[in-house]
């Protein structure tokens, strides 16, 4: 086994290969920024906090339209205030238990509590998630432990690198960024901190030193103590080279790297901003040109004799001055040149580069067209009209979050779940649940969309089943109206806690057909008693004749 010190120049050495790796991608990424979201715009060039960022912007529909393409995806995955997890058994009939039915419902509603928690910092994380996930197509997030419950944070692409595995899976994540003195104390105490540290946190708290952390797969090089844990994660300081806390393990993954979408070829993600780039950088040129003509048209260019003192030259300035020899005798010695372009042709283009943008961010799909267009055409449609093309424009927009499903919530809930069950927070799952697998299910909007469908086929196939039942009443024979309740209930994902299991189904249905039976044998015996009461009568009509 190697010493410690060598054991650490081991990792600086992987930090040091992940972030080369990287590095084809941080002049793509830095150019992104510095048109579309100045506020991630560190990559290649490094700013103080504060320092104006903008210079390379002019017209700013990039920035609107990454903001937009943000909005849309936390509302189709992870609305606020909305019931969007649920979760299942892989088999239904343990699912249909009573215990264990209650146990998943308790899972969830504690789940949903700790997300919209403002101590967990889940919805201020997902904003930052979903901007950097369009614009650069990767966005790090770091799910750590505090009290006993997760919390959640966002990580600036450009303190981040990765490594993956032959099937494109991310098996080590690497963070290198620079804290301060301050806030190195108030992560890892004084303990372990280095004398250059702790002479800073004196004088000078916010000096800053070069950090890494590593959250990778153990290998065998590593240290026996973290054989006990597949995932295991290192603090260290790079200057002096030393570890700042304990090597920790996890048995889950605590940083995920999401991605967009992926090319064979490359370990990283490319986002909506890499291919509205061209167009994004096309409509800075055409909106500078047209503000500069429409400056021009409000103040020309001037034509100015000159006194013989000043040679010949040319402003094309906004307002500028055209020094020239005057060929004219007497008359004035001044004179505005007329604007001959046509501004029209620009604001036209401009509008055209805003749709293409729109859609290099998939928001044709995302949302409806607007009720009043910018050229004031309204648009008009019923209410079924337009629950259908919302519901269309919703499944179009599935295939495209499949990726975020797979990397980014399936990994956030299961390290939710189990830091939650480790606290004694939520209690161990019963018995049944021990012969299963638990699997999540999200009932955002996107998905109740991509369900509806099998609910539509199930309706149409009801309604043509009554017309052919006209025909033939026994084809209705065919349907089982309790397996269609339940078909319903998955596909608009009904909280399972409003239907009844099989067995209080069952029980139910017992019931009900105990008591027709004993109704009818109560109308037997009325009519019974009614025929003996009427053969009295007329037995002894009989008689007393």
């Amino acid at each position: 086994m190697p010493s410690e010190s060598e054991w650490i120049d081991g990792l600086i050495r992987e930090v040091d290969q992940a972030f080369s790796q990287r590095s084809e991608h941080d002049p793509k990424w830095q150019d992104i920024a510095d048109v579309m979201a100045p506020q991630f715009a560190d990559f290649t060039t490094q700013r103080t906090p504060g320092q104006r960022r903008d210079f390379k912007i002019i017209d700013a529909h990039g920035i609107e339209a990454g903001g937009r393409f943000a909005r849309s995806l936390s509302g189709l995955l992870t609305p606020e205030g909305y019931r969007w997890l649920g979760l299942r058994v892989a088999d239904p009939k343990i699912g249909e238990i009573g215990s264990v039915k209650s146990y998943l419902e308790m899972t969830e509603r504690t789940l949903l509590d700790c997300f919209h928690s403002p101590s967990s910092a889940f919805y201020q994380m997902s904003e930052e998630f979903y901007l950097q996930i369009g614009y650069f197509g990767n966005s790090p997030v770091f799910i750590g432990e505090h009290e006993g419950k997760p919390y959640f944070q966002s990580v600036f692409l450009g303190e981040c690198a990765m490594d993956t595995d032959e099937r494109g899976q991310s098996i080590a994540d690497y963070r290198r960024w620079k804290p301060t003195a301050w806030q190195l104390f108030s992560m890892f105490g004084t303990e372990r901190l280095p004398k250059e540290v702790l002479d800073a946190l004196k004088n000078k708290p916010g000096q800053q030193f070069p950090c890494c952390h590593i959250v990778r797969r153990r290998k065998k090089t590593d240290p026996p103590s973290l054989a006990g844990h597949p995932i295991i994660s290192i603090y260290l300081i790079e200057k002096p080279r030393m570890l700042l806390r304990k090597p920790g393990g996890f048995f889950e993954d605590p940083m995920l790297f999401p991605r967009w979408r992926r090319a064979q070829n490359s370990q990283y993600g490319y986002g909506c901003g890499e291919n509205a780039l061209g167009d994004v950088k096309m409509l800075q040129k055409v909106a500078r040109d047209t503000a500069r003509g429409i400056h021009k048209s409000v103040d020309p260019n001037v034509i100015v004799a000159g006194d013989g003192t000043v040679q010949p030259r040319v402003n094309m300035n906004p307002g500028g001055f055209w020094y020239a020899d005057w060929p004219m005798q007497g008359g004035p010695r001044i004179q505005q040149v007329p604007f001959s372009g046509n501004v029209s042709h620009g604001v036209a283009y401009e509008e055209k580069l805003y749709s293409k943008i729109d859609k290099h961010f998939h928001l044709d799909a995302f949302e409806l067209p607007p009720i009043v267009t910018p050229d004031g055409a309204k648009n008009h449609m019923s209410a079924t009209e337009f629950a259908g093309r919302q519901r269309q424009q919703l499944q179009f927009a599935g295939p495209m979050l499949a990726r975020l499903r797979a990397e980014f919530l399936f990994p956030l809930v299961r390290r939710s779940y189990m830091i939650l069950l480790r606290s004694k927070i939520l209690p161990p799952p019963p018995p049944e649940l021990q012969r299963t697998r638990v699997i999540p299910e999200y009932i955002s909007p996107l998905a109740i969309a991509l369900g509806s469908h099998d609910a539509d086929t199930i309706m149409n196939f009801y309604a043509s089943l009554g017309l052919i039942s006209q025909f033939d009443p026994r084809v209705v024979a065919k349907v089982n109206p309790a397996r269609t309740v339940d078909a319903l209930a998955d596909a608009h994902h009904v909280p399972r806690s409003i239907l009844n299991t099989q067995d209080e189904y069952d029980a139910l249905v017992a019931g009900e057909a105990a008591q027709q039976q004993a109704a009818m044998e109560a109308e037997q015996l009325q009519v019974q008693s009614d025929a003996n009461e009427k053969n009295a009568r007329a037995l002894s009509l009989a008689r007393s004749a």
